[in-house]
């Protein structure tokens, strides 16, 4: 197979693990939203699967054709800190509302600083993940509720997008760079 024909049939190669991102993330998000009783445990867990997934999906996007070495390098670095903060999140529960919403909120800005700068994924995605990461970092004190409901969201807004590139990624009337 030649260079070429590896570049086109590569979107649709992608297809699935953007769909399979989008619906993890969706359903993690929608859980967190709608999750009765917020328990700091219940929200610690999901919000931990939900970095975990979102990294290990980041990682994969890595070997996304047409990125550059420097966008590699920092969509794996995004995706690792991803892992990291989600197993924090998991391994640790029980701790305060305030950890649990720092370390969410360090990743987010970070991330979405990180996605804006090296134009990897959604600008909406960046932007909403800097502006939830603010959130979480200026009033770190909130209620498991309420962080459940900020995280939920931005997974809501992230999963919604990643599914909906998933589905126009590598169509033949839909061009790559406009699907993300």
């Amino acid at each position: 197979m030649t260079a070429l024909s590896d570049r086109e049939s590569a979107p649709q190669r992608l297809r699935p693990a953007l769909i399979a991102q989008g619906a993890v993330t969706l359903a993690l998000g929608v859980a967190l939203v709608f999750a009765p009783g917020h328990s700091l445990t219940l929200v610690a867990v999901l919000t931990g699967m939900a970095l975990c997934a979102t990294g290990l999906f980041e990682i994969a996007h890595a070997a996304e054709p047409g990125l550059t070495r420097a966008q590699r390098v920092g969509v794996v670095l995004v995706g690792l800190l991803a892992v990291v903060a989600g197993g924090l999140a998991i391994a640790r529960p029980e701790g305060t509302i305030r950890a649990i919403a720092t370390v969410v909120g360090l990743y987010l800005v970070i991330t979405g600083v990180a996605g804006a700068v090296l134009r990897h994924g959604s600008l909406p995605v960046a932007l909403g993940a800097v502006v939830a990461g603010i959130v979480l970092l200026v009033w770190p004190d909130i209620s498991a509720g309420v962080f459940a409901v900020v995280a939920g969201l931005f997974l809501v807004l992230a999963g919604a997008l990643a599914l909906w590139a998933g589905l126009r990624y590598g169509r033949a009337d839909a061009h790559p760079s406009r699907a993300r």
